[in-house]
């Protein structure tokens, strides 16, 4: 019995560890997802996404990810300037081409 709860324990230990990024991203989303939902189109190099998901968010920073699916993924960071988010880095980590700005950036856990 012992052996079980403990094998249980773990299991349950090991799925909310992989689980909680994907509860805060989307809690951070549903909070504050509004904000940054069109700010991509400030670049006029992205089209269109199909959706964000707010990785983080401080009152002064916040990192959020853009999907436009089939096509590309990007990371933009903004930083809360004069009143207004500003971009402050952006990261094409996936494109339909193949290639992407940051090679060497690795994202985990990579949120579809």
């Amino acid at each position: 019995m012992r052996k079980r709860t403990a094998a249980i324990l773990i299991i349950a230990i090991i799925l909310i560890a992989l689980a909680s990024p994907y509860i805060k991203a989307e809690y951070l989303t549903h909070k504050y997802g509004e904000e940054f939902q069109d700010l991509y189109k400030e670049t006029h190099m992205i089209e269109y996404v199909d959706y964000c998901k707010v990785l983080e968010y401080s009152s002064d920073h916040a990192k959020v990810i853009y999907v436009a699916r089939d096509s590309e993924i990007h990371i933009f960071e903004f930083d809360y300037t004069r009143g207004s988010w500003e971009r402050s880095d952006w990261k094409t980590v996936w494109t339909k081409s193949g290639s992407a700005d940051a090679l060497d950036y690795i994202m985990w856990p990579i949120y579809f």
